[in-house]
């Protein structure tokens, strides 16, 4: 596998370098009598011969925290394995009138799962120790339902469950397609590998989605992003610092959601204006976790190999 770093930055700039182009591409005149804020398909009339992303490995962590494939799917997977988190992140990043407009969108989403309304106590989030994650993940203790801290490796073994493996699961079924997903991601060695993400993106398009679905898939993309946690004591010191390891998952992570977008802009039923305020940079730079350790792994690989 080539460096982190030269797979970090030309996954990114492929991946928007395609959706700024095909963003340009669909915009009409505005006697057209198409709507100017509507992406028009471009599948599967334009084939797609280069890879969205480069492909990379990532380890498998979930193995202590798997996706259990209930009938309930993706949402409510936290509660049944014993996780919560603190949805209220997305109030920091926007002016008062971006709030408003932000939280009314999650307010249908608000109301219907629980998960949503979930807050950790701020005491327990002040005896968190600072970390890199925007996702601050708590174990639900015993029968008492106490949000208890956790290792950060467990933290993020249960992200990769939850946000790469059940999140594909949820797209997937809501597309109507069915998808071993351990067969098709999990390699030898107990590696993810995000190749896999371009033949599943395909199999998704070949559906031809609705607005229905991608109504759907907007609300899982929506509850995912939104589930950063606002609290951060910039007065303590880091003292849980991510591994490589951990990293790739993360970033994993990053990608599978990204994939997800991209099918969204390419199936030519989603407004573009949906798909521009799901890229936000203020929600998407620090998604699901700050970087910088992320960097100087990449630069101790490179500094390695000389």
């Amino acid at each position: 596998m080539g460096s982190l770093l030269s797979c970090i930055v030309r996954a990114f700039i492929i991946t928007w370098t395609t959706i700024r182009l095909f963003f340009c591409n669909c915009v009409r005149p505005k006697s057209s009598n198409i709507s100017p804020t509507v992406a028009q398909p471009v599948h599967p009339l334009t084939p797609i011969h280069r890879p969205h992303f480069i492909p990379f490995t990532a380890p498998y962590l979930c193995a202590t925290s798997p996706y259990d494939h209930d009938p309930s799917g993706f949402w409510d997977f936290p509660t049944r394995v014993g996780w919560a988190l603190d949805p209220t992140g997305y109030s920091k990043y926007r002016n008062e009138q971006e709030i408003m407009d932000w939280e009314k969108d999650l307010a249908p989403l608000d109301a219907r799962y629980g998960c949503r309304r979930r807050k950790a106590p701020e005491s327990l989030s002040r005896e968190r120790p600072r970390d890199a994650l925007r996702l601050k993940c708590y174990r639900m203790g015993g029968g008492d339902g106490r949000y208890q801290l956790a290792e950060l490796s467990e933290q993020v073994a249960f992200l990769q469950a939850w946000l790469f493996f059940e999140l594909l699961a949820q797209v997937s079924s809501i597309c109507g397609v069915s998808v071993r997903l351990e067969d098709e991601f999990v390699l030898p060695g107990r590696q993810v590998s995000i190749a896999a993400l371009e033949r599943l993106m395909q199999t998704w398009l070949d559906v031809n989605l609705n607005i229905e679905q991608v109504t759907q898939i907007v609300q899982v993309i929506q509850h995912v992003l939104s589930m950063q946690t606002r609290f951060e004591d910039l007065r303590k010191k880091e003292s849980q610092a991510l591994t490589s390891t951990e990293c790739k998952v993360l970033f994993s992570i990053k990608v599978a959601i990204r994939s997800v977008l991209l099918t969204l802009a390419l199936s030519g039923v989603c407004e573009s204006t949906i798909i521009r305020s799901l890229m936000d940079p203020q929600i998407q730079e620090y998604y699901p976790a700050y970087w910088d350790e992320l960097k100087d792994f990449a630069r101790d690989e490179l500094l390695h190999k000389g």
